[in-house]
């Protein structure tokens, strides 16, 4: 689920039912494409990589893209495993 803040210049993608991987594409602010990956293992969520304007709730799985790692007008997707 793919939530937009307006408020706060951010997209926050939830995973759904039973995932355990979720890669969310977004581009960049220099233009290039870029993917981040966020995997379940137990309980817990993690990012293979955090970007600058990336973070993630480690509970929920939630990972947030705000302004400063996503270029203006850009599209965010996501899939999920």
């Amino acid at each position: 689920m793919i939530t937009p803040d307006e408020a706060n210049a951010s997209v926050t993608v939830t995973p759904q039912g039973d995932s355990d991987k979720m890669t969310v594409h977004y581009v960049a602010p220099n233009g290039d494409p870029k993917e981040v990956i966020a995997t379940k293992v137990g309980n817990q969520w993690a990012l293979k990589e955090t970007p600058t304007g990336i973070s993630i709730d480690n509970t929920s799985g939630a990972v947030t893209v705000n302004y400063q790692g996503v270029q203006n007008g850009s599209e965010v997707s996501v899939s999920e495993t």
